[in-house]
């Protein structure tokens, strides 16, 4: 057994053992559908316990998001090509989630005044050597 599933299999197994000791997990995972498609969903794992205090259940609330998750990580490669001088671009990824959208639109305009900045700096250089 490799030691990326040697890794993958602890963390299953501490996190199971963390609920069975009354611990509440709350985070984004990572779940692989049926059908072999990659999804993202927020969850919240609430142990119950019994009178005596051992967990007799876990609760478990959740939510998809993987739309969000496509805009952050195109947003993170977008800052990674924004870093090397890249602006003329555009984040494209669609999300459900009203204030990733809101970000994503902010950044693209960004993008979009910084690259006319720069074009308008260059234009400049330009009319400047031809003088």
């Amino acid at each position: 057994m490799n030691d990326q599933i040697k890794n993958i299999l602890k963390g299953i197994t501490d996190f199971w053992n963390d609920l069975r000791n009354g611990v509440s997990k709350i985070n984004e995972f990572k779940r692989i559908r049926k059908d072999k498609k990659e999804i993202w969903i927020k969850a919240s794992y609430t142990p119950v316990k019994d009178k005596s205090g051992k967990v007799v259940r876990v609760i478990k609330f959740a939510q998809e998001i993987t739309t969000t998750r496509q805009v952050i990580d195109s947003v993170k490669e977008s800052i990674e090509l924004a870093k090397k001088g890249v602006f003329n671009q555009e984040i494209k990824e669609v999300s459900d989630n009203q204030s990733i959208e809101e970000l994503k639109k902010n950044i693209n305009d960004l993008y979009k005044i910084i690259s006319k900045k720069i074009e308008n700096i260059f234009l400049t250089i330009l009319y400047l050597y031809s003088l």
